[in-house]
């Protein structure tokens, strides 16, 4: 059986989105299912960096096929991914820009309807274009693989597919040893320059209204001038000017230090240094940086919106994104603890275990078989 996979997002971003891509990518070549993979890399964008796409380019029963195009002009144009490829059983569309297929089955990856949820979220203008682009997709898809139960339940109120062709195959986590193995020096060369100093409380994602950043902000105001230092590891997204100025004023006086472009290594090394991580998102179809945090044994501060419950379960501390308070008391309690953060620690390891992407990536292939006999 020979597999398309959309790996654009590894190579062109660092976000959720692009994990997934790349870990389902490694971990599927790692297999011994028989399964040969063709990874679609066409873009007009230059690749995040070098190295990462030597790496992906290496993996082991793998091939890349990247060249400079743009991808809407191939889309207009009619250029098939799938021929581009030389032809696969089935096509794995792994984010919202979908290439033209001609002849392959295809799967397509619903990460979250949260614009779904709540417009400011995104934007009126997201929830219309990308809304219609997906269920465009889904019309011509075999399945649809979801990482959570929630993001099912959500793909079935919204209508977007029957439960019969959703498979709910959730993320791994053995990434996050690999990369602080890899990003340790560079965590010591950044605490060795003073400007990150320990200890310091952890917050990963990319700033936007879902992440709730501004209400973090306000919850690290409320904790006093003693408060550690906030670590903030993501890069400015949409609707966020007001929380970029408060950042930038805060960076001026060390209460806060603002990554905007970590590294997979340097983040994974900051998880295992951080006193807390604290993730408190209004909503999420998954909510990878909790798992990585509870990977890495940082006690995590978080909450139960969308599919962090079932990620956290009773391994992390919760607090409700919608109340100001609910926050600066989680944040109070976990900080004010030792104990507290010991045990959560120890219990983030142990539930965090349970996530792996060699079983993801075994998931996926079953879903691929499925869409490949569909076609016979």
């Amino acid at each position: 059986m020979r597999i398309g996979i959309d790996v654009r997002p590894a190579l062109l971003s660092r976000s959720g989105i692009s994990r997934y891509a790349a870990e389902l990518a490694r971990a599927v070549a790692a297999l011994q299912s028989g399964t040969e993979v063709a990874l679609y890399g066409d873009s007009w964008t230059r690749p995040l960096d070098e190295h990462r796409l030597r790496e992906v380019a290496s993996w082991p029963r793998t091939t890349l096929a990247r060249r400079k195009f743009p991808a809407r002009l191939a889309a207009r144009l009619g250029l098939a991914a799938d021929a581009r490829l030389g032809g696969v059983d089935v096509f794995h569309h792994t984010d919202y820009v979908f290439a033209p297929i001609a002849r392959a089955r295809q799967v397509v990856t619903i990460h979250d309807l949260a614009f779904e949820r709540d417009p400011a979220f995104h934007g009126a203008d997201f929830r219309r274009d990308v809304g219609a682009r997906l269920r465009a997709a889904i019309a011509n898809a075999a399945f649809v693989v979801v990482p959570s139960a929630s993001t099912r339940d959500d793909v079935l109120a919204w209508q977007y597919a029957p439960s019969e062709r959703i498979r709910v195959v959730p993320h791994g986590c053995e990434h996050v040893a690999r990369d602080a193995a890899l990003g340790a020096r560079e965590l010591d060369a950044i605490l060795g320059a003073g400007t990150l100093r320990e200890p310091f409380v952890l917050a990963v994602g990319t700033i936007e209204p879902r992440k709730n950043h501004a209400s973090l902000l306000d919850a690290f105001d409320a904790l006093g001038p003693d408060a550690p230092q906030l670590v903030v590891a993501g890069a400015y997204g949409w609707s966020c000017d007001v929380v970029m100025r408060r950042i930038q004023a805060e960076r001026r006086t060390g209460r806060i230090v603002h990554l905007p472009d970590a590294s997979d290594g340097l983040v994974a090394a900051l998880y295992g240094r951080a006193l807390a991580a604290v993730y408190v998102s209004a909503h999420e179809g998954f909510g990878l940086p909790v798992l990585e945090a509870m990977a890495a044994g940082a006690p995590v501060l978080t909450t139960r919106a969308g599919a962090l419950a079932e990620v956290g379960g009773d391994a992390v501390l919760a607090c409700d994104p919608t109340d100001p308070a609910s926050i600066v008391e989680g944040l109070a309690c976990l900080l004010g603890s030792s104990t507290l953060r010991q045990d959560l620690a120890a219990r983030a390891k142990a539930r965090a275990a349970r996530f792996s992407w060699t079983e993801s990536a075994r998931s996926h292939v079953e879903v691929w078989r499925a869409a490949a006999e569909l076609a016979s």
